[in-house]
């Protein structure tokens, strides 16, 4: 959910920016895409954590965050691993 509450506001403010842009309004746009930044380094601690947690709940150690780093399909890659079933602590997985 929170990935999605990420992409929701990325795209509002995407949207906001090109208006502001679009209207001549270089001040306003120049506002806007800093608070966006700002935010862009407000979330990465808690999106890492999130990414984290879900590979541990997923049975893979936290190291396999470094494949998104792999050109062009690593990011893919880590979103299917993201993707898997829950293991619990004794390896039984959750149906």
């Amino acid at each position: 959910m929170a990935i999605l509450v990420y992409a929701i506001v990325c795209v509002i403010w995407a949207v906001l920016m090109g208006v502001s842009m679009g209207l001549g309004l270089y001040g306003l746009g120049g506002i806007i895409y800093v608070l966006f930044v700002l935010f862009g380094f407000a979330v990465i601690c808690p999106g890492l954590a999130i990414t984290v947690r879900r590979l541990r709940d997923a049975g893979r150690p936290w190291p396999y965050i470094f494949i998104s780093f792999i050109p062009l399909v690593g990011s893919i890659i880590l979103i299917v691993l993201l993707c898997g079933r829950s293991v619990p602590d004794d390896g039984t997985p959750v149906v």
